[in-house]
């Protein structure tokens, strides 16, 4: 059963800096596995590719050109399109989001306040109609970006990632620049309805595609270029029961729900006290796989921003079928991508679809049934 049909047969961090043991059972949260450490942080970024890490980037069989490189599903053409990574706003005045249920791979993270902040992966943009509401960038999206060859989407961001485009070079479209004033647009429904300014900010991936070539970002996928993703048609995890997922982040104790549909072979995603639903077309948020990473939080010296690192290693949970494990995930550096790992070294292979990321501090819990 292909993607769409599955969909239709469902027609319908104050940062938690303390240690909340995670661990996943069939009713209870269970401790962690018992040679797992007490904090998934890294003492230190390895110099070298992690060692459980593929050696080499698999080569592309020819078929395979004609795969997503994020979800895997067969497309019609040859992909050779960048990716684009777009910072959606994620707070409950600003529901609901537009075109995120098309993301490939969406990857939620704390903000600073406990609220938290979506970034949306998309391998071929254009496909995406209405776009928004779009948010400002932190240091940490870059770094996702970076791991993806993506151009980033943002409206403005923190000092420490403004001037890290500014002085690197980095490829972004900012929508409050003065150069992308014809690509984005105030969603004028909104205004009227009352939201507030900054959960107004829209685009369409037309005008992302259009303003990308005008600032003279490359659009094509580099030869060679890999994400280190592995897929499978038909997954088959055994380890413990995740029928049920709850994450609950930080402060503000904001809490993301993946509920378990057997039919579809699908996790249906919930939060801010009901279905988490894409504004273009009242679709709940649907995905195959779950993954979980723990990564180093700490807040920056104004008490407020926060810092999380995406490179060296930590631990963390993959959920497909119901069933969920525990992982470690690895990237070199900046420069590098992320690789997923099972416990025995191997890599972890993700169901064909799209597939959520929730990335949070230490001892965050994560509860299954």
């Amino acid at each position: 059963m292909n993607r769409k049909s599955k969909l239709h047969v469902l027609t319908a961090l104050a940062l938690v800096l303390g240690i909340l043991l995670a661990g996943c059972g069939d009713t209870q949260p269970t401790e962690p596995p018992t040679d797992a450490p007490e904090t998934a942080a890294p003492t230190e970024v390895p110099t070298e590719a992690p060692t459980l890490a593929p050696t080499e980037a698999p080569t592309e069989a020819e078929e395979d050109l004609t795969r997503n490189p994020l979800t895997g599903e067969v497309i019609d053409t040859l992909h050779t399109g960048r990716t684009f990574a777009v910072v959606f706003n994620n707070v409950k005045a600003a529901l609901p989001q537009h075109g995120i249920s098309q993301a490939d791979m969406l990857f939620e993270f704390l903000a600073e306040g406990g609220v938290t902040r979506c970034v949306g992966l998309f391998s071929n943009i254009g496909d995406v109609e209405e776009i928004g509401s779009i948010r400002s960038a932190r240091r940490y999206f870059i770094s996702l970006a970076q791991a993806y060859d993506a151009i980033l989407v943002h409206a403005g961001g923190s000092d420490e990632a403004l001037e890290y485009i500014k002085d690197s070079g980095f490829n972004d479209i900012d929508g409050i620049k003065g150069y992308a004033n014809s690509s984005f647009y105030r969603n004028q429904a909104r205004l009227s309805a009352g939201y507030k300014l900054e959960h107004t900010l829209f685009t369409t991936g037309g005008k992302l595609l259009s303003c990308a070539e005008g600032r003279g970002h490359a659009l094509e996928r580099p030869d060679g270029v890999n994400y280190g993703l592995y897929f499978d048609e038909n997954v088959q995890l055994t380890g413990d029961a995740a029928n049920s997922i709850t994450i609950t982040y930080g402060i503000g104790n904001k809490q993301t729900f993946l509920d378990y549909n057997a039919d579809a072979g699908v996790y249906l995603a919930r939060q801010h006290g009901g279905a988490w639903v894409d504004g273009n077309t009242d679709a709940q948020l649907a995905f195959e796989n779950v993954l979980v990473l723990y990564a180093a939080t700490s807040y920056q010296d104004d008490n407020y921003l926060l810092s999380i690192d995406l490179t060296g290693s930590g631990k963390g949970y993959f959920a497909c079928g119901g069933k969920i494990v525990p992982i470690t995930w690895q990237r070199s550096g900046e420069d590098g991508m992320f690789f997923f790992s099972l416990e025995d070294g191997s890599p972890v292979t993700l169901q064909v679809g799209q597939t959520y990321v929730s990335v949070v501090p230490a001892g965050t819990g994560v509860d299954c049934e």
